[in-house]
């Protein structure tokens, strides 16, 4: 029987959440910014939900310009 929280781990977007944590940007705002509620971009940044495209690119744009996306968004 796997440890759901490793698994949760695997389907997590690491670099995005460690890139927010090292700027200092909250959940909620970030979720605002990308017309979301925080709840959303928990689940979208933990592998529950996905992110759409649109979700992706305005992220990436308000936040991360010199990221690649592939970057940003590996897992």
């Amino acid at each position: 029987m796997g440890n759901d929280k490793e698994a949760q781990m695997d389907k997590m977007y690491k670099e995005l959440f460690c890139k927010m944590k090292m700027r200092k940007l909250s959940q909620g705002e970030v979720a605002q910014q990308i017309g979301i509620t925080r709840k959303a971009l928990y689940n979208k940044l933990f592998g529950i939900s996905d992110f759409t495209a649109t979700e992706m690119f305005t992220l990436r744009d308000k936040f991360f310009p010199n990221e690649t996306l592939d970057d940003l968004f590996a897992k």
